[in-house]
Order: C-alpha cells, then sequence, then structure tokens
C-alpha cells in the first residue's frame, strides 16, 4: 500500500517524508530494487530520492518522538494505520496535539468507525442495511440469538470478527453455535463480533472526503476466500454490480448514518445481496485501504495529490481514463496501464 502510494506521489507535484515501521523496511527496499531494475537510471534517481526521506522507527513505539518530528517537518500529514487496539486514533490525535496538520477525520468519526459493534448500532438506527451483529459474549448468552439475528437460520454460517479489527485480521466463519461457543475459549468474547455470512458480491467504494465535497471514486471488486478463516485475495476495478446513481445514492446514505467529519481517504466495503437486491455495508476504513494499489491506475492524474487537495478544500484536478486494473492481495498489478 505504501508503495503504491510512493509510485503515485512521483508523479506529482507533492514531496513525500515517510516515517515507517521498521517492519516494512525490507518490503520498501524491495520495492526501490525492482522499479529501478525495471526503469534505471531515470526512475532509480527519482526513487532514490523517496529512499532518501524515510525514517525507520520502532514498530513497538506508535507514538515516539520520531514519528511527531517528522510530520512536524510537513506541510500535512497522511496516516496509514490500522484501528487495532486504537493505533490510528492515537496517532492521529498525538500528532494534532502537537500542531500537526492531519489529512484524517474528526476524533468522533475515527472513534465510531474503528469500533465495528459501534458502526453496526449507528447504521441500526439510521436503518442503513448492514448485517446484524453483536459481541460474541452476547450472542452465546442469549437464549433467543437467532430471533435477535431477525433471521431463523443462516445455513452459510457466521462470521467472527474483533471489533477493531484491520483488514480480514483473525477474522473466522463457523457453520454453528458450538463452534463459536469453542471459539469463545481462546478469545475475550467482548472483544470479538459475530455477523451472519450473507451471500453476495464483495466489494469496496473509496471515497476523497474534504470540507466542501466528496469524491467517489470507481467501485472495486473485492475476491473473499472463505474456509475455516477469511482472507483478501485482490480485485478488479473499475466494479459495478449496481447503477453509478444508486452507489452514490448508497454511499451518502453511509455517511449520513455517521457522526462526525470524515476527512480524507475513506473506504466503504459493502457487497450487494442478490435475494434484497440491496447495497449492504460491511464496515467503513477511516484512512487509505488496499483498494488505492489499482485504483491510481484509473486516472491520469496523481489520485494522491488530489485526495490531499480534496482534504485542504482545493479544487480536485482528477482526469479518469479509461483502464481496467486487477491486483492480487500482494499487490501485484494486471491490465490497463498497470505494470
Amino acid at each position: 500500500m505504501l508503495c503504491s502510494v510512493l509510485r503515485d506521489v512521483e508523479r506529482s507535484d507533492l514531496r513525500a517524508c515517510c516515517c515507517i515501521d521498521a517492519r516494512f523496511q525490507s518490503n520498501l527496499h524491495e520495492y526501490i530494487h525492482a522499479r529501478s531494475t525495471k526503469h534505471r537510471r531515470e526512475v532509480s534517481n527519482s526513487l532514490q530520492s523517496v529512499l532518501d526521506g524515510v525514517t525507520i522507527v520502532d514498530a513497538t513505539k506508535p507514538e515516539c518522538a520520531t514519528w511527531l518530528e517528522v510530520a512536524q517537518q510537513a506541510d500535512a500529514a497522511l496516516v496509514i494505520a490500522p484501528e487495532s487496539d486504537g493505533v490510528l486514533r492515537s496517532l492521529v490525535q498525538k500528532l494534532r496535539e502537537h500542531g500537526v496538520l492531519v489529512l484524517a477525520s474528526d476524533d468522533e468519526f475515527l472513534k465510531v468507525t474503528s469500533d465495528k459493534l459501534l458502526t453496526a448500532q449507528a447504521f441500526a438506527v439510521h436503518g442503513v442495511r448492514h448485517p446484524p451483529t453483536m459481541t460474541l459474549e452476547a450472542f452465546l448468552d442469549s437464549e433467543r440469538r437467532i430471533a435477535d439475528f431477525g433471521i431463523e437460520s443462516r445455513a452459510a454460517g457466521w462470521l467472527l470478527k474483533r471489533r477493531d479489527g484491520a483488514g480480514c485480521e483473525g477474522m473466522r466463519c463457523v457453520s454453528s453455535i458450538d463452534q463459536l461457543k469453542d471459539a469463545w475459549i481462546d478469545r475475550t468474547a467482548c472483544d470479538w463480533i459475530v455477523q451472519p455470512w450473507i451471500e453476495g458480491p464483495a466489494a469496496s467504494v473509496a471515497v476523497c472526503c474534504g470540507p466542501f465535497e466528496r469524491v467517489i471514486l470507481p467501485p472495486c471488486s473485492q475476491r473473499i476466500l472463505r474456509t475455516s478463516s477469511v482472507s483478501y485475495n485482490g480485485g478488479t476495478a473499475p466494479y459495478w454490480p449496481v447503477s453509478e446513481k444508486r452507489l452514490n445514492e448508497f454511499v451518502e446514505s453511509v455517511f449520513a448514518a455517521l457522526p462526525g467529519q470524515p476527512l480524507g481517504w475513506i473506504g466503504i466495503d459493502w457487497l450487494y445481496d442478490w435475494e434484497s437486491d440491496q447495497c449492504v455495508v460491511i464496515e467503513v476504513n477511516p484512512r487509505i485501504t488496499t483498494s488505492v494499489v489499482g485504483l491510481c491506475y484509473l486516472f491520469e492524474t496523481s489520485l494522491i495529490e488530489n485526495c490531499v487537495r480534496i482534504a485542504l478544500g482545493l479544487p480536485n484536478r482528477l482526469v479518469p481514463n479509461p483502464n481496467r486494473v486487477e491486483w492480487s492481495a500482494e499487490g501485484e498489478l494486471h491490465g490497463g496501464k498497470a505494470e
């Protein structure tokens, strides 16, 4: 994801100053080497300047002084971090406390979207279609657990997720209540949620949010592999299971249900439910998402630069192209202009 962002910034007037988790240092070096080998000296010099601006930090100290020092050198900061354990929210708060202009949503929006149970409750209040959601603890304590979900049975199974999980982290799919009980043994039940598995094509849509406009980017498919665990296996873009008008209305209903002010890149995971002929929101990610890998190739101008412009309240200069792109879970691209 970071490599895709850096690659897109290369074709803009922005200068990236990166501070990255030490665990991803080798990934960045591999990216620089691969790009330099493929494009020889011209790109090598450009990417070397990016590498020279990278600071490696201790992954066990997400709020260390180095993060702050690097961020304070920039005009604005984009934070790419997981919601898990409050890392994204706390890092954004820390930077803002020290006067850094962070292009991220306000704390109220981050609090709700970083907690899948709070997100589900917000959607329930506003009537936005979303899988019924309970904590594992409440689900197993309920004698009427199936009725609580408003369904008689779910042959497709049950999905077990972390309340604050990112991506498919730790996600499991089970077919029976007994399997959920077994899962409880290894987990803190109040920190995990249960949802019924809903069949339908999985998708995502990213939205660049600013104080004056929201730009909805082309939707993407998601290849989700489901066994006893659940994993993401890449996607394609653009992907239109519903009309553009219908998707736009759906996206606006999602934002209307959530408190606070969204800003910057917001990723919405959703699916199309064949049975009900409705869009179902799965979760909202208040940060740059994996789809950036492919979406950058659907525009002639830099997507990241324009996302920054939108967040700053400036008019966007996005110029779409007719490309179609496919990518793997590792970010390897195929089709269109993708290399």
